[in-house]
């Protein structure tokens, strides 16, 4: 079968609701089990009885769909995620706020790399934020078409669109590279060294010079 180009497409669904009908709702249900099965081996988050959450804040959680397309445009398959509704919440312990990398300093880099000529390995992170442990609780409704009568989830780890999920992954990944002998780099958060190797990264997206 012949891929579909992405001008060939429909829109992606907005809301869960909207599958039943789309062109390629097969594609987009298999994606939600992809997901949700990719969540298991992270222990993500539990599901325990809603009266555990009396007096606590539950969070909305929705379905994020998109398309992934080769680098001519063609489709290499439908995508979905589930998110909490971070927006949301009323309570928060503890800063929120997680450095990115500066252009200025990635082209920086880059320059330094082009001049000693080193390799260049570029990584995402899968599923990057839910490596990191939640320290406090927070409470999320199941996902639409997925629910149990009487159930919500617990969250055990920094789940996408968490305000603290984004510093909360920077801390466990630099505090890993730093556990390993990387030191950062002075003013550049988003950087460290070790040796001769140097790793910088934005948010879940990582390159390695060395």
């Amino acid at each position: 079968m012949k891929a579909l180009h992405q001008k060939n497409l429909p829109p992606a669904p907005t809301r869960h609701k909207d599958i039943e009908n789309h062109p390629l709702s097969f594609l987009f249900e298999q994606a939600e089990k992809d997901h949700l099965q990719s969540h298991v081996p992270m222990n993500s988050w539990t599901t325990v009885d809603r009266t555990e959450a009396k007096g606590e804040q539950i969070l909305d959680s929705m379905w994020v769909y998109v398309y992934k397309f080769d680098k001519h445009g063609r489709l290499l398959k439908c995508k979905a995620r589930l998110v909490v509704r971070g927006d949301q919440q009323t309570k928060i312990t503890g800063d929120t706020y997680a450095a990115t990398l500066a252009a200025r300093s990635f082209r920086t880099f880059m320059a330094i790399a082009a001049h000693f000529d080193l390799e260049l390995k570029q990584y995402d992170a899968v599923n990057a934020f839910v490596h990191a442990p939640l320290p406090n609780k927070v409470y999320m409704r199941m996902p639409l078409g997925y629910r149990q009568q009487g159930k919500i989830l617990q969250l055990n780890k920094a789940v996408y669109r968490l305000r603290e999920s984004p510093v909360l992954w920077q801390r466990l990944f630099t505090g890993t590279l730093i556990d390993i002998g990387f030191k950062p780099i002075p003013h550049e958060p988003c950087c460290l060294i070790c040796d001769e190797i140097l790793i910088f990264f934005y948010i879940d997206d990582i390159v390695l010079a060395y």
